[in-house]
């Protein structure tokens, strides 16, 4: 597995192969009311992303729901923004998003159909680009909650 620095990389040269472009074309994300022009780094993602062995099979799926960064106390320290569970289990998530995560802890909130509200702590571990401009990023859950 590619980790995140090879892989913008390895999008960089294929661009620059086909195009000639320059390093804030490749890189730049969509406009959108949480990527705003005064960014914050996130310090919890490494240079490479570990192979982690997961002990719960991860169930496939793909619903809406909202991400608030929290700090390290878990209050909230950023803009709520739409994201898409692609994955779960009782341990583990993978979001889709479009707009970078600087914190390492979130709070995903979303309803059920049976209008019931679910909450979920997670510690992101692992965050990585795809090539339709969107972020895959992974984590484990702390908490979880059903109102």
């Amino acid at each position: 597995m590619l980790s995140t620095i090879d892989y913008a990389r390895k999008k960089k040269r294929r661009a620059q192969d086909r195009d000639s472009v320059t390093d804030e074309e490749i890189f730049e994300l969509p406009e959108t009311e949480v990527n705003h022009t005064e960014r914050k780094g996130a310090e919890w993602i490494k240079g490479s992303i570990s192979e982690e062995k997961r002990s719960r099979l991860r169930t496939p799926t793909a619903f809406e729901v909202e991400v608030i960064p929290l700090d390290e106390d878990w209050e909230p320290a950023g803009i709520p923004q739409p994201a898409m569970i692609l994955n779960y289990s009782e341990e583990g998530v993978c979001l889709e998003h479009v707009a970078l995560i600087p914190e390492s802890y979130v709070s995903i909130n979303w309803h059920d159909s049976h209008s019931r509200q679910h909450t979920a702590i997670v510690h992101l571990k692992w965050c990585r680009s795809t090539e339709d401009r969107k972020i895959l990023t992974g984590g484990r859950v702390c908490s979880m909650k059903t109102f």
